[in-house]
């Protein structure tokens, strides 16, 4: 391949840290330092980019002061069809790509972290 096959803008505001493709080679994942993680699907029909999201994470809220954490990593689970986003303090969540919500929140749990291949 050498030419560009799409060029796309990124939805997320901020530097990118992240990109992982999904397992199916038909969409993929981008996280960013601002706390945030966006699914965008690569056909370019309009019902197809319907289906891509975004959405806030890895913010801890401590009293009256939201802590923001970059999203440093992104792994999936081909068995599970799940992916998981890690960040500094050795936490990660876990996601189901149709849903727009975690399924688990695991911190200091570094089994988990061998398993999705995750290494912060």
């Amino acid at each position: 391949m050498g030419y560009v096959q799409q060029r796309r803008e990124s939805n997320l505001k901020y530097q990118t840290r992240c990109i992982r493709s999904f397992p199916n080679q038909q969409a993929y994942v981008l996280s960013s330092i601002e706390g945030r993680v966006a699914v965008e699907y690569l056909d370019p029909s309009p019902e197809m980019q319907k289906k891509k999201y975004a959405f806030k994470c890895h913010r801890i809220k401590d009293e009256k002061i939201e802590k923001i954490y970059p999203v440093n990593a992104v792994a999936f689970h081909h068995e599970y069809n799940t992916f998981a986003t890690g960040y500094y303090p050795l936490c990660i969540y876990i996601y189901r790509p149709t849903y727009m919500l975690y399924m688990l929140y695991i911190c200091y749990i570094y089994i988990y972290i061998y398993i999705y291949n995750i290494y912060i």
